[in-house]
């Protein structure tokens, strides 16, 4: 198409070339003629400057329509060329039928517009160039574009299926590319009749072609800029196109669509020549929090840095690539490739777990690494890209931070963990029950309270510890039931025990992070308080720092509200996660709970980071207390510094309540501890 108008441009420039060699024969013919009077010469030379100017901005409108119908059907073959790309990516999913009709609108408008050029010229000249055929190839397409659009209004109301509409759809595109094809003669003919015209026209003007050749010639120039500025556009169209579908925009590295041809390339030289290769599923942990508090550029910025640290991590052989989010892939060859994916995955985990500046903020994360190998864990792409992205969520549940080669022991925890997704919907009244463990006051050595820790007991695999299927039943949304269960059980028990002893003992309660998220949480637990009769000092709840990820809106309006009801808060775990103190000033937290990690005092670096835990505490006006406390060092240390509450083995470890005597008082002896009833 654009070399046709090239070759119009091209002979127009001849034309003029012997229109400017035949001036000078028409000038010395006109001044040979004695017996013409001035008054006839200006006459005619009137006569034939309209000719000429009427002739000439005729002919340059005509070149111009040419030139305008060539860009229209540029334009109309590139939505042809979006939409089947379009249509490749929806083969093997639902099309989207709005989508689709804005497309092939597109491609409607660009025929309008030809149709409307004709309506604007002289329909004899027209018919002199080619007009029916082209205004018949413009309807033609309008029509099919028309049907193709009534069929998409069947598809939505789910009168065609999918296959039929795709199928519908594609020989449309094509019999629209053939008309685009068939376009371009009718146009060149049309072009050339113009540059007929001028031919036969050019020896009655060649006297006045020097008043207007400037004027053509600009024009020509003109056309000629924009002809080459739309190949240059072109061109540049057809690398960026390019570049989008193989290459990830923000990274620059390879595309999931890149990636895949690669992948495939190399599973078939892996089977010719014997030889295997590696899979890493990389993917990052706690990005959502960086999104979430920093802002999503700040998560692009740490995608970016993360990017240039994987190619680091690899050799030139290696492909690098993005799939999405903060998910990346490697493709690992060569002869080693089994040892080199260790060692690959190692520099990442290593190098992804260097802080990252993100503006002025030190940020650390961690990264969970799966490796799959061929043919050994799968002979095809998608098999391979599972088994990695298996092996890299079991990196994941083995507290992240590290990568993890698949084999079929994934498999069968997999299996384990859909066995328990699957018996945990019936455990809850049935299989769950509470174990409780003293807290101690260590001054008087008396219980004051206990902290109730749900158990359940699996009818065929026996005892299953929270750890384990606490997290399933967050992820599939049956935490708040089981934690209703918890705090109904607990309060029922608590009422047990204060009717017993006649003492203001408590009950601790353990709150997820997402049960804190519940808007009716606060409600239930006001509920059950009222049901049993309990003051508000007979529940304490336990939150531990997850509370502080993500800065939710429902979860910190639900702990001022617990706060404001009066019920004591306790801070779980703290030291181990990830809270600061500027979180924990602006928290209406009553209690700190030492992690049981920091109970061994005998350390003298242990020692030291529990007494700054305590004097921190202090400062806060928050009071402590230790769990984990395992030996009477541990109790001599907390009592040296003022820390009164405890818990651990060294009193009593979980047991039903029924195996619990709250009215058992502990005598220190030596580095001993000895129960008195009271």
């Amino acid at each position: 198409m654009i070399l046709a108008d090239i070759s119009s441009i091209t002979h127009i420039k001849l034309i003029i070339t012997m229109l400017g060699a035949a001036k000078k024969k028409g000038l010395e013919m006109t001044t040979s003629r004695r017996g013409m009077t001035t008054t006839k010469r200006l006459h005619l030379m009137l006569i034939f400057t309209i000719m000429f100017a009427l002739f000439s901005l005729f002919s340059i409108a005509q070149l111009s329509k040419a030139l305008q119908l060539h860009h229209l059907n540029f334009m109309f073959t590139q939505n042809i060329e979006s939409l089947s790309n379009m249509l490749e990516k929806h083969a093997e999913k639902p099309l989207v039928a709005k989508q689709t009709i804005e497309h092939l609108n597109k491609i409607k408008q660009t025929q309008e517009e030809c149709l409307t050029v004709f309506n604007t010229v002289n329909g004899y000249i027209f018919k002199f160039g080619q007009t029916i055929r082209i205004t018949s190839i413009c309807e033609e397409n309008r029509l099919i574009v028309n049907t193709i659009i009534n069929k998409l209004i069947n598809y939505e109301d789910e009168r065609m299926s999918d296959a039929e509409v795709i199928n519908r759809l594609t020989h449309a595109s094509k019999k629209l590319k053939v008309n685009s094809d068939n376009f371009e003669e009718p146009v060149n003919e049309f072009a050339d009749s113009i540059k007929m015209m001028i031919k036969s026209l050019f020896l009655p003007f060649t006297f006045l072609i020097i008043f207007t050749s400037s004027l053509v010639l600009r024009k020509i120039k003109l056309k000629t800029f924009l002809l080459h500025d739309a190949i240059d556009k072109l061109e540049e169209s057809k690398k960026e196109k390019e570049k989008l579908a193989y290459y990830d925009i923000l990274t620059q590295l390879a595309n999931r669509h890149l990636f895949s041809k690669i992948l495939e390339h190399e599973i078939n030289q892996a089977k010719r020549y014997n030889h295997t290769f590696a899979i890493l599923n990389i993917d990052l942990d706690r990005f959502k929090l960086i999104n979430d508090t920093l802002g999503h550029d700040a998560g692009d910025e740490l995608i970016v840095q993360v990017s240039k640290r994987l190619k680091e991590c690899t050799r030139t052989s290696d492909t690098v690539s993005r799939f999405g989010g903060d998910e990346f892939v490697m493709l690992i060859s060569g002869p080693n490739s089994e040892q080199d994916a260790k060692i690959v995955a190692d520099k990442v985990v290593e190098q992804i777990a260097q802080p990252f500046m993100l503006g002025e903020n030190e940020m650390h994360i961690s990264s969970s690494v799966g490796i799959s190998y061929f043919p050994e864990n799968g002979k095809d792409i998608p098999t391979l890209l599972k088994h990695a992205d298996i092996a890299m969520y079991e990196a994941k549940q083995n507290g992240k931070n590290q990568f993890r080669a698949f084999d079929n022991t994934i498999i069968n925890k997999i299996e384990h963990r859909l066995t328990l997704e699957k018996d945990i919907r019936n455990c809850i009244e049935r299989e769950l029950s509470l174990y409780f463990q003293p807290v101690v006051n260590l001054r008087t050595m008396k219980i004051i309270g206990a902290e109730s820790l749900v158990r359940w007991k699996h009818k065929e695999k026996g005892m299953i510890l929270p750890d384990e299927f606490i997290p399933i039943a967050e992820s599939i949304g049956l935490i708040d039931a089981i934690g209703e269960w918890v705090i109904n059980e607990s309060c029922k028990q608590c009422k047990i025990w204060r009717e017993l002893s006649g003492e203001n003992f408590f009950v601790a309660v353990n709150v997820s992070a997402r049960q804190l998220k519940n808007n009716k949480l606060v409600e239930f637990i006001k509920e059950k308080l009222a049901y049993y009769e309990l003051p508000v000092d007979a529940l304490d709840i336990e939150i531990t720092e997850s509370v502080f990820y993500g800065d939710d809106p429902n979860a910190i309006d639900n702990l001022n509200k617990l706060s404001e009801t009066g019920l004591k808060l306790l801070l779980d775990d703290f030291g181990t996660g990830y809270s600061s103190l500027s979180s924990l000033h602006g928290m209406p937290f009553d209690f700190l709970k030492i992690d049981k990690s920091f109970m061994d005092v005998k350390h003298s670096k242990k020692a030291i980071m529990t007494k700054s835990i305590i004097d921190m505490a202090k400062n806060f006006n928050l009071q402590i207390v230790a769990e984990g406390v395992e030996d009477q060092s541990a109790v001599d240390y907390l009592l040296e510094h003022d820390c009164v509450y405890a818990q651990g083995y060294f009193f009593q470890r979980p047991v039903p309540a029924e195996e619990l005597d709250i009215t058992k008082t502990y005598k220190q002896e030596k580095s001993n501890i000895v129960a008195l009833k009271t």
